[in-house]
């Protein structure tokens, strides 16, 4: 009986609260108000980079130094303030401030993000992509290139623009022939005796159609500074073969530096 007392008296009780709830001195839970929106862009300036146009990711070489601002809008600019600006570079660096300078040491892509506080609790973020590309390799320097002319062939030389004491350095020849030739034999001489010649400079080629091109290389190395050098060499084309021939003599002077 006592069960079934409970039973009929619940619906009862929960209109009586219900009723209550409606009364003076009660009042249901509102949702706090909305915290002030608040925006952060961010921008740059970086006079070193290759690619830095608006809507661009930046893209320059290492070491890339660069400008980063965040441009903060306000919902109440008169009662509200920018009370935290946090920047990660996506280095390991992390910075507080509106407006920093920060350089890109090393290679690679950086993600880099800014997160604002203000005074009411409102909270921002942005982020851009910075790309850090390696420096350029020094363009290669012009060689020294030596070449006499004839008329079955042509015999040149191709030095390093500088030699060094103590340098170890490349010669090539070669021989281009103009017209068809049975037989080219090229001989180079290196002279004075602070040269070192690793390897033997000499070398026949047979039967070598016209626009056909040979090429010869061997080491050198400097020993001790000279008080001139050069060398001298001799191409000998169709020698001991039918028909025409000729020998054509190319000499280089070394451009030694200190």
């Amino acid at each position: 009986m006592k069960s079934y007392l409970k039973l009929l008296m619940l619906p009862l009780l929960l209109t009586l609260l219900a009723g209550c709830s409606n009364m003076p001195g009660w009042e249901s839970a509102t949702p706090p108000p909305d915290v002030p929106q608040v925006t952060v862009a961010i921008s740059t300036r970086c006079p070193d980079c290759l690619q830095a146009q608006s809507g661009a990711k930046p893209l320059g070489t290492a070491p890339l130094a660069m400008t980063f601002q965040a441009n903060v809008t306000l919902a109440n600019p008169a009662q509200e303030s920018v009370i935290v600006y946090n920047w990660d570079f996506g280095d390991g660096t992390q910075q507080e401030g509106f407006r920093l300078s920060h350089t890109f040491k090393q290679v690679g892509i950086y993600r880099v993000q800014v997160r604002i506080v203000t005074s009411s609790g409102a909270q921002a973020q942005d982020s851009l992509t910075v790309r850090v590309k390696p420096q350029p390799a020094p363009p290669a320097p012009e060689m020294q290139i030596d070449t006499v002319e004839g008329e079955l062939c042509s015999f040149t030389r191709i030095l390093p623009p500088q030699v060094r004491v103590g340098d170890q350095f490349i010669v090539e020849l070669q021989v281009q022939a103009k017209k068809d030739v049975q037989v080219a034999v090229v001989e180079d001489k290196v002279w004075f005796s602070q040269f070192h010649v690793l390897d033997n400079p000499e070398a026949i080629w047979l039967q070598l159609k016209a626009g056909e091109r040979k090429i010869l290389k061997y080491r050198v190395k400097l020993l001790y500074q000279p008080s001139q050098t050069w060398m001298e060499g001799e191409l000998s084309c169709n020698a001991g073969g039918l028909g025409n021939s000729e020998v054509l003599t190319l000499k280089s002077v070394v451009n030694v530096v200190q």
